[in-house]
């Protein structure tokens, strides 16, 4: 379960950062 935490961490990060490029 503590993977699938720092997976979750990680893709929020992931998100924000590609498919939510700041304009």
């Amino acid at each position: 379960m503590a993977k699938l935490s720092g997976l979750v961490a990680f893709f929020s990060d992931f998100t924000q950062t590609f498919l939510i490029p700041d304009t």
